[in-house]
C-alpha cells in the first residue's frame, strides 16, 4: 500500500514534465488566483483579524458626542452622568485626545515625546498592567500631581532600561514635576503610538466638573458582561434625550456615541477589504472553470491508456483518484508559486502605502496565509479537478479498447463549456467595470479643488513648552514664533514661510469642531450654534498655502495684542453663519464661553478640504484667528520652496533653523504636504491597483478560456469542418462560423455582465461615496472592449478551421 501511495504521489509530478506547456498554464493561471487571495487574505488577517492586545477587547467601547452629524467630545461631567446613570459599564476611563507632546533632553539634540493625557483607571479598563511599576494613584485625576507611565521603548531609549529609575521626578517642557510610576508591556499602544501616559487632572478649567458644554474628553469604558452594543446604544440615546431635557443649554441637539474600539481602530477598512474579497472570489471562480477546462484538456491525451488499465481491471474510482491526483499536484505547485507572489506583493503594497500602523498590526505573512493558500489549493482541486477526473475515468470504462474511438464532447457538453466560458467573460465584465469606476473615481479624488496648492510645500511641527514658554508671557511666545519665520524665509531656497495650529491632512489641535453664536442670536438655542473648525495662524498662511480671499482681508501685521480681536472665517462658515448677507464686520464668540470676548469678521476665505472622511472630501466650516492675538505653543511651520528645488532637501535645514532659536526644541512630523496628501489616500489606492490587477487578470484568463474551448471544439470537430469544406465551404465561411460561435458566447456574457456590474456599481457607490452611480458609458465602453479582446482571441481558432485540408479532416478519426 505504501509502495502504491508513492507512486500515487510521483506519477503526478512526473507528467508535469511530460506536457510542461499546459503545465505552465495551469500553473500560472493558479498562481494569479491563489496568490491573489492569499495576498488579501494577509491583508484582513493583519488589519482586520488580529485581535486588539487587550482583555476582552470585544467589551471595550469608545464613548464620545455628536451634535449636527459631526462627531466630537464629552465633557466629564457627562461620562459621570453616563456612569450613575446607567448600569452598561463596569468602569469607565476619560482621556484627552493626543495634539502634542512634551520635550526631553537638556543636552544634546532634544525629543518630542508623545503623551496622552488619561485618568488612572484606564489601564485597568483595558485590562492591560504596567510590566514595570504601578499607575500612578487615582487622588493625581483631580490633583496638580503629574504621574506618568512610560511606553517600553521610550524607557528603554530615553531612561537607559533601568529599573532603578522608576519613581524619579522627570524634566519635561524644561519643568521638573513628572514622576515616573511604571513602564507598560513592550509593544502596548494607546490610541495611537504614544511614548508617555499622564494624569489628566481635572481642575476648575479644561476638563472640568462644573461646565457641561467643556467637551475635550473621550471615554473608554468596559460593558458589563452580558450588555451588548445595541443595549448601549438604545439605553445612551434615551440618556442623551434626558439631558437635553434636563440641560437644554448645554445638550439639546447632542447625542452620546457608542462604538466598539474594535471598529474604532478598523474605521472604514472593513468597506474597501470586502471590495477586495469580492474581487478576488470572482477572480478564484473565473480560475477554477479555466483550470477545469485545462485539466480535461491535459487528461484527454490518456484515454486509451485509461481505457487500457480499466480493461485490466482497474476501478473508476482508482482512475479518477490517479487523474485527481494529477490535478492537485499542478494546485499545489500553483499554490507555491501563488504565495511567493503573494509575499511579494505584501513587501510592495507595505513600500507603496508606507504606513504607521499600530504595533500589533503587521503588514506582513505569517503562518497562517500558507495554510490558508495550500487550504484553498485543496478547495480549488476539488472543485476544478473531481468533475473531469470522474468524467474521465468513465469514459475510459465505457469506450474500452475499441480504436480509433476518441472521447469527445457531445452538444450538451459544448453548451455546458460555452456557459461556462460565458460565466467567465461575465465576471470579467463585471471586474472590468469595477475597475473603471475605481480608476474613474480615484483620478477625480486626486484631481479635486482642495482649495490650496499642495505643491513645494515642507511642514513640521513645534509644541513649545510650557515651563519655558508660559502662556503668561505670549511675549516669549510671539518672538520664538517671529525668529524662526523670519530664518525659514532667509532660506535659499525659501519663497515664503507661515504658521498655523491646523494645517490640512493633520489632526491637529483644533481638529474638532467648536458651537459658535453670532452677536444678536439667543445663547441658549444649542441646536442652532454653527460649529466651526478653529486654527490660530500667522498673516502669511493664505499665501504660502494658496488659499484665495474671496471678500474682506487677509490678516496683517496691525492685528495685534492691543488691537480688536479679527477673525477670517470660510466660504462655507460665512455660509452657515449669515446665509445671503455679508460676513465682513460681523461679530461671533464661542457658544460655550460667555465671557468670551466678541470677535469681528474681516475676511472671507476660501474653503479647504482637510480630510478624507467616508471617502470624501469634507469642507469644514472654519474661523482663522491671528497668531499675533492669540499666541499659539502647538503649531505646524509651513514653508513655500521655490521652484527648482525639491521639499525634501529641506528637512536638515529648518532642524537647524528651529535648534538656532532654541537648542532644546526639537521638531518632529517632518513631512511634505504631496506625501501627506498621497498618505490620506492609501486605502483608495490600494484597493484601486489591486482590483485593477484582478481584473487584468480576470480578462486574460476569460480570454484565455474562451481561446481554449473555441481551439477544442476545432480538433474535436475536424471531421465536421472536413465535411463542409468538402461541400464547397471556403475559409470565409468557416471563420465567420467559428466567429459566430464566439459572438454567442460574448452576446451571453455581456448580458449577464452588464446586468451583475449594475449592481455591484450601485454596492460600491454606496460603500464608497467618492464613486459616482453606476454610468451608461462606463458599461458600454467595458461592454466594447471585452467584446473586443474576446473576439479577437477568437480569431486564431477560427483560421486554423479555414486551413484544416479536407483529406486530412476525413481521414482523421
Amino acid at each position: 500500500m505504501t509502495q502504491g501511495l508513492d507512486a500515487l504521489l510521483r506519477r503526478p509530478f512526473r507528467r508535469l514534465r511530460r506536457d510542461p506547456l499546459s503545465a505552465s498554464l495551469v500553473v500560472a493561471i493558479l498562481a494569479v488566483t491563489l496568490g491573489s487571495a492569499a495576498l488579501v487574505f494577509t491583508l484582513v488577517d493583519a488589519l482586520l483579524l488580529d485581535p486588539l492586545p487587550f482583555r476582552e477587547p470585544d467589551r471595550l467601547v469608545r464613548l464620545g458626542s455628536e451634535l449636527g452629524g459631526v462627531s466630537g467630545e464629552l465633557s466629564m461631567l457627562e461620562l459621570r452622568d453616563i456612569d450613575e446613570g446607567t448600569s452598561l459599564f463596569s468602569d469607565i476611563a476619560a482621556y484627552r485626545p493626543p495634539v502634542g507632546g512634551y520635550t526631553m533632553g537638556d543636552s544634546g539634540t532634544p525629543v518630542q515625546a508623545s503623551a496622552v493625557l488619561v485618568t488612572h483607571n484606564l489601564f485597568s479598563v483595558l485590562g492591560v498592567a504596567p510590566a514595570i511599576g504601578s499607575t500612578f494613584p487615582a487622588s493625581f485625576d483631580l490633583e496638580r500631581s503629574f504621574g506618568i507611565v512610560t511606553s517600553d521603548r521610550l524607557f528603554r531609549t530615553q531612561l537607559d532600561g533601568d529599573e532603578g529609575r522608576l519613581e524619579e521626578v522627570l524634566t519635561l517642557d524644561g519643568a521638573p514635576n513628572y514622576q515616573v510610576f511604571g513602564v507598560m508591556p513592550e509593544g502596548f499602544e494607546f490610541p495611537v503610538r504614544t511614548d508617555l501616559y499622564r494624569s489628566i487632572y481635572i481642575n476648575e478649567r479644561n476638563p472640568n466638573l462644573e461646565d457641561r458644554s467643556a467637551r475635550v474628553v473621550l471615554g473608554l469604558a468596559r460593558l458589563e458582561a452580558g450588555v451588548s452594543i445595541d443595549t448601549a446604544r438604545a439605553q445612551l440615546e434615551a440618556l442623551s434625550g434626558q439631558l437635553a431635557a434636563d440641560h437644554p443649554d448645554t445638550n439639546r441637539g447632542v447625542r452620546i456615541e457608542v462604538a466598539p474600539l474594535e471598529e474604532v481602530y478598523a474605521g472604514d477598512l472593513a468597506s474597501y477589504l470586502s471590495i477586495l474579497g469580492l474581487g478576488v472570489l470572482t477572480l478564484l471562480v473565473i480560475g477554477c472553470v479555466v483550470t477545469s477546462n485545462l485539466l480535461q484538456a491535459r487528461a484527454l491525451p490518456r484515454e486509451n491508456e485509461l481505457a487500457v488499465r480499466a480493461a485490466l481491471g482497474a476501478s473508476r474510482r482508482n482512475l479518477a483518484v490517479e487523474i485527481f491526483a494529477d490535478g492537485l499536484a499542478l494546485c499545489f505547485v500553483g499554490a507555491a508559486v501563488g504565495l511567493a507572489l503573494a509575499y511579494a506583493g505584501t513587501k510592495a503594497l507595505s513600500t507603496m502605502v508606507q504606513l504607521e500602523l499600530p504595533t500589533w498590526q503587521h503588514l506582513e505573512m505569517d503562518a497562517s496565509t500558507p495554510l490558508f493558500g495550500f487550504a484553498l489549493a485543496l478547495a480549488t482541486a476539488l472543485v476544478a479537478g473531481a468533475g473531469p477526473a470522474l468524467r474521465l475515468a468513465r469514459s475510459a470504462r465505457t469506450h474500452g479498447l475499441r480504436p480509433g474511438v476518441r472521447v469527445s464532447a457531445g452538444p450538451g457538453q459544448r453548451r455546458s463549456g460555452r456557459m461556462m466560458v460565458a460565466l467567465q467573460a461575465s465576471l470579467a465584465f463585471v471586474l472590468l467595470a469595477a475597475t473603471s469606476t475605481l480608476v474613474l473615481g480615484f483620478v477625480e479624488l486626486t484631481r479635486a479643488d482642495l482649495g490650496f496648492a499642495p505643491d513645494r510645500l515642507l511642514s513640521f511641527k513645534v509644541n513649545l513648552p510650557w515651563f519655558l514658554y508660559p502662556r503668561r508671557e505670549p511675549a516669549k511666545l510671539d518672538g520664538f514664533h517671529r525668529a524662526v519665520l523670519e530664518e525659514l524665509e532667509a532660506l535659499p531656497a525659501a519663497e515664503a514661510a507661515a504658521l498655523t495650529s491646523d494645517l490640512p491632512f493633520t489632526d491637529g489641535a483644533a481638529a474638532w469642531l467648536e458651537p459658535y453664536l453670532t452677536e444678536g442670536s439667543s445663547p441658549d438655542a444649542a441646536e442652532s450654534h454653527v460649529r466651526l473648525r478653529h486654527g490660530t495662524v500667522s498673516p502669511t498662511l493664505f499665501e504660502v498655502l494658496g488659499i484665495p480671499v474671496v471678500e474682506g482681508r487677509p490678516f496683517d501685521l496691525g492685528d495685534r495684542s492691543d488691537t480688536r480681536p479679527v477673525a477670517v472665517i470660510s466660504r462655507r462658515a460665512a455660509d452657515l453663519l449669515w446665509p445671503g448677507e455679508s460676513a465682513i464686520g460681523k461679530r461671533l464668540r464661542p457658544a460655550q464661553y460667555p465671557e468670551a470676548t466678541w470677535v469681528e469678521v474681516v475676511g472671507v476665505v476660501g474653503d479647504v478640504r482637510r480630510q478624507l472622511t467616508s471617502s470624501a472630501w469634507q469642507e469644514a466650516p472654519t474661523l482663522y484667528r491671528p497668531a499675533a492675538q492669540h499666541h499659539p505653543a502647538n503649531v505646524h511651520y509651513v514653508l513655500r520652496v521655490r521652484d527648482g528645488f525639491a521639499a525634501e532637501i529641506l528637512r536638515r535645514d529648518v532642524e537647524q533653523v528651529v535648534l538656532g532659536v532654541d537648542p532644546l526644541q526639537p521638531i518632529w512630523d517632518v513631512d511634505t504636504m504631496d506625501r501627506r496628501f498621497d498618505t490620506l489616500l492609501w486605502r483608495e489606492r490600494a484597493v484601486t491597483w489591486l482590483v485593477s490587477f484582478f481584473a487584468a487578470a480576470a480578462l486574460l484568463i476569460a480570454t484565455g478560456g474562451l481561446y481554449a474551448l473555441l481551439a477544442q471544439s476545432v480538433r474535436q470537430r475536424r471531421q465536421e469542418i472536413g465535411v463542409r469544406k468538402a461541400l464547397g465551404a471556403d475559409a470565409g465561411t468557416l471563420v465567420r462560423w467559428v466567429m459566430a460561435d464566439a459572438g454567442r458566447i460574448v452576446i451571453l456574457a455581456l448580458a449577464l455582465g452588464g446586468l451583475a456590474s449594475f449592481i455591484v456599481l450601485r454596492w460600491l457607490a454606496h460603500l464608497l461615496t467618492f464613486l459616482d452611480r453606476p454610468s451608461p458609458l462606463v458599461l458600454a465602453f467595458t461592454a466594447g472592449g471585452l467584446a473586443a479582446v474576446t473576439l479577437l482571441a477568437a480569431l486564431s481558432p477560427a483560421w486554423r478551421a479555414a486551413k484544416v485540408a479536407p483529406t486530412t479532416a476525413l481521414r482523421d478519426p
